[in-house]
């Protein structure tokens, strides 16, 4: 505790690498009993360090979402899935990363596809982008014309092979209830499952990914799946427990922000940790919940004191009468984020709980 405090003197997300643990084995083991592939999707830490950490339970291919992140993990993987339907631009850099790296890209459109082929150097596998009802970008599933073309098209050349069908079901973040994330991926496994079998040949059989972090923290079982890429359950955060993903004390990143200034009369804390730190990202009134550091860890405090505002740097807490006694300026507070993608990516960096330094892909440079 004593090394972590002395050397906090500004914002810093906290990572506890036992959650981490804790986290990733529960969804090793649930693949292993569906006989289901885990493809974690790397979005959410962005650290290398987390990587080895990921590689150490057995997993040996991954899920990004950019080119960026792609180059970042290349060179240790079977192969790297980059989940966000391929930037054209960007086809340089892909023959670039394959020089080291198997990749498998996302399309969902014909002239995406035909860019690929005329320009790749080496050959990728292709998923097809599936939208099961989130809405964002994919094919639905009933939009067979599109993807007997993508289909034939993949097939048609050496520079292409056809993997299988990808979906993100990114509707469940908008769930009511754990049983409403159910239905959703119900919902979503039966069309993924027609398509398998409508284009399942004797001699091939495409292979389905599924992947959001509400979907597989809740189901019991990925019978069906090939694999899944979900990202958010290294970390979890506020909005994966609301939705009933996760419990608090799953949660295994924390922000440590120094208070500023006190207002007893307003009854608030001020923190130095503000949007450019956790993000806007909220829940009904609150940017973030306040935990207890206890030794080398925090533990749930049964308060209920919230970071109800932030500005650029400031952050509000709405203190109770406990916290407006016992803390003063110069404290530091551990404040649990709403969304912990988001916050990682702000702060480009952690430190775990015995204040060593943990890497985020942030001022990763290109050779």
């Amino acid at each position: 505790m004593e090394k972590l405090i002395h050397l906090i003197t500004e914002p810093v997300l906290v990572v506890d690498l036992g959650k981490v643990k804790r986290n990733l084995s529960r969804m090793v083991d649930k693949c292993s009993l569906s006989g289901t592939l885990l493809r974690p999707h790397m979005k959410t830490h962005q650290s290398k360090l987390i990587g080895e950490l990921i590689r150490s339970f057995g997993v040996k291919h991954i899920t990004v979402s950019s080119v960026k992140m792609a180059e970042y993990f290349a060179g240790q993987w079977e192969d790297i899935t980059i989940a966000f339907p391929f930037n054209v631009l960007q086809i340089n850099r892909i023959n670039n990363i394959l020089e080291r790296q198997p990749l498998l890209l996302l399309v969902d459109a014909l002239s995406t596809l035909l860019a690929l082929q005329n320009q790749l150097n080496q050959t990728v596998g292709i998923w097809i982008d599936i939208d099961t009802g989130y809405g964002r970008t994919g094919i639905k599933p009933s939009d067979v014309k599109l993807i007997d073309q993508l289909i034939i098209q993949i097939n048609a050349s050496e520079k292409t092979y056809f993997k299988g069908f990808y979906c993100h079901a990114g509707d469940t973040y908008h769930a009511e209830s754990p049983s409403d994330v159910i239905r959703i991926f119900e919902r979503s496994l039966f069309q993924l499952m027609e398509l398998k079998r409508k284009y399942s040949k004797e001699d091939f059989i495409p292979e389905v990914n599924y992947g959001d972090t509400p979907s597989c923290s809740l189901s019991e079982s990925f019978q069906g799946l090939d694999s899944v890429s979900p990202g958010n359950f290294i970390f979890y955060d506020l909005t994966q427990q609301k939705l009933g993903s996760c419990k608090e004390e799953d949660i295994a990143v924390s922000m440590a922000c120094p208070i500023i200034s006190i207002n007893k009369e307003r009854m608030q804390v001020i923190v130095y940790g503000g949007g450019v730190h956790f993000s806007k990202d909220r829940l009904p009134g609150e940017f973030g919940k306040l935990v207890t550091w206890k030794k080398d860890h925090w533990v749930s405090s049964e308060s209920e004191n919230k970071l109800m505002s932030v500005s650029q740097e400031h952050g509000i807490i709405k203190a109770d009468q406990s916290l407006l006694e016992s803390v003063a300026i110069g404290d530091i507070l551990f404040i649990l984020p709403v969304h912990s993608c988001m916050t990682a990516a702000c702060m480009k960096g952690y430190m775990d709980t015995s204040g060593n330094f943990v890497d985020h892909m942030e001022g990763f440079t290109r050779n």
